[in-house]
């Protein structure tokens, strides 16, 4: 697999240069300035909702822009947010983003390729935490893992009378091991499919709808060769539980799943052609539907537990100008766990006899978003504002326990940009702070003094403090003859939790066309 991926990334690297050379006239060199400020305009990106809708992607950006670049990431963290990230990685990247306008079709694609390290992993043995929790394999061991990370997308744009039509394709793989005990060795799949249509209602309106749906595997082995020290694995459950049954050596299982979804999409667009709008509403509303099985390869593919996540989003804006836009948005997502019991084995058989849905996550969030910018010749700036209540609820049915938190978050960011001849110059600074207004850890005497129980411990006193984060960009391009060549720095400080934090540096060469 890592020498395949390699040959799509050079492949897809050639094929953006050359076509980005060959682009539409309109490309020249103050255009090419142009572009790269429209894509990092704080106004448009208040639009994003709407776009994920592949048939509304003609009116994203006038431009066309294609950036290839690499990169190197460092983080460290004194104790990180969650005690299954790891506290430290190093990872080098190759990334890769398109948007062209072909004629009358539009098209866009990405490509990246990450390899590198995540130190200190604990309480986790098992890749895509986020999707597949609460049912993942741990042991108290853990350790440094090693990581591949592949993604593709690619996706068109396309007018046919009054009607838009666009389809769009995503496909992420990882592969993470381990060369000491415990040694995991994780491959996930996630292929991704959406297609959308959209209608011009008049010469200002466009009304759009869209499907999606996604396939999801991965494969989870742990090898053991230390015979003299052989930790435990569980096969956790939820806040600090497992299903007790299972303990021990069952050291392979993958998860296999699915989702559908569907999205409404409306924006307003500009005069003479399907371009960004200038002044207009815009607004999005989507819905997904995810299911994840855990099986244990192990005990002759027993189907463990499964996961329900219900998922749904909405935003409305308005923009003037596009010089100042505002939108509220708001997102819900709810998880349920549902574990099955099975009788005594007959030939190496579990046959199920019940199952107990004891598990629930519930996530919401609801947020004001404001931006504006300005542009005085070659040189601008722009303000970004946000302000946003999030709720979050976890609970365990039998043995009890729950963590609940909510919290009000604010932040501001300012960017700019500026040319002298040939350099251009951009750069943003943010700072935001989460205050804590309400938390609660319920669990009896055994959970809070259990090992496994630590992950969920540690990820509460996150939600129950205050935070604060800043950090800021700064980017130096070159334009020669439809070519700018870059450098950017980047910078992020994540404190929370008393005096701990998080801290990530990007250091980035590439080039656009």
């Amino acid at each position: 697999m890592n020498n395949l991926a390699r040959h799509i990334l050079t492949l897809v690297a050639a094929t953006s240069a050359v076509a980005a050379s060959a682009a539409d006239p309109m490309l020249q060199a103050d255009s090419l300035t142009a572009a790269t400020v429209e894509h990092a305009s704080p106004v448009s990106a208040l639009r994003t909702d709407v776009f994920a809708n592949p048939a509304m992607q003609s009116i994203r950006y006038a431009s066309s822009l294609n950036t290839l670049y690499a990169a190197f990431q460092h983080s460290d963290a004194s104790q990180p947010v969650r005690l299954e990230d790891g506290d430290r990685s190093n990872l080098g990247l190759g990334h890769i983003d398109a948007y062209m306008h072909r004629g009358k079709a539009t098209i866009w694609g990405t490509a990246e390729y990450r390899n590198g390290k995540y130190k200190n992993i604990q309480y986790c043995e098992t890749s895509d935490y986020d999707i597949v929790a609460p049912y993942i394999v741990a042991d108290t061991v853990g350790g440094d893992t090693d990581s591949e990370y592949y993604h593709f997308l690619g996706g068109f744009s396309y007018p046919l009378g009054q009607f838009n039509i666009g389809a769009e394709g995503e496909y992420t793989a990882r592969l993470e091991y381990r060369t000491r005990d415990p040694r995991p060795k994780n491959l996930t799949g996630d292929l991704k499919a959406k297609v959308g249509a959209s209608l011009q209602l008049d010469s200002k309106n466009l009304l759009g709808i869209a499907a999606t749906a996604r396939k999801y595997k991965q494969t989870n082995e742990i090898e053991l060769y230390n015979e003299v020290s052989v930790p435990i694995i569980y096969h956790l459950t939820g806040l600090g539980t497992d299903y007790y049954r299972y303990r021990g050596q069952n050291t392979d299982t993958y998860y296999k799943g699915y989702a559908v979804g569907g999205m409404m999409t409306y924006s307003q667009y500009a005069d003479g052609g399907l371009l960004p709008l200038a002044s207009g509403w815009f607004a999005a509303a989507a819905y997904d539907y995810l299911h994840i099985e855990k099986i244990i390869s192990d005990l002759n593919q027993l189907p463990m537990a499964e996961t329900a996540t219900y998922s749904q989003s909405a935003s409305v804006g308005y923009s003037w100008d596009n010089s100042f836009a505002i939108a509220l948005t708001q997102d819900w997502c709810k998880r349920k766990g549902t574990e099955n019991i099975f009788g005594s084995a007959v030939d190496n058989i579990y046959p199920q006899i019940s199952e107990a849905e004891q598990y629930s996550l519930t996530k919401w969030n609801i947020g004001l978003n404001a931006a504006f910018e300005r542009n005085y010749g070659v040189n601008g700036f722009g303000i970004s504002a946000n302000a946003k209540y999030s709720d979050f609820s976890e609970s365990y049915l039998e043995p009890a326990r729950s963590v609940e938190a909510s919290a009000i978050s604010a932040s501001i960011k300012l960017n700019g940009h500026t040319t002298a001849g040939r350099l251009v110059i951009l750069g943003y600074v943010y700072a935001g702070y989460d205050w804590s207004i309400d938390s609660d850890l319920s669990a009896d005497d055994e959970a809070l003094s259990s090992s496994l129980f630590t992950p969920t411990a540690h990820y509460y006193n996150y939600l129950a403090g205050d935070r604060w984060n800043a950090g800021g960009s700064i980017e130096a391009g070159y334009n020669i003859n439809n070519i700018m060549p870059f450098l950017r720095f980047s910078l992020s400080r994540l404190c929370y939790t008393g005096n701990e934090y998080t801290t990530q540096i990007e250091i980035a060469a590439g080039i656009k066309l």
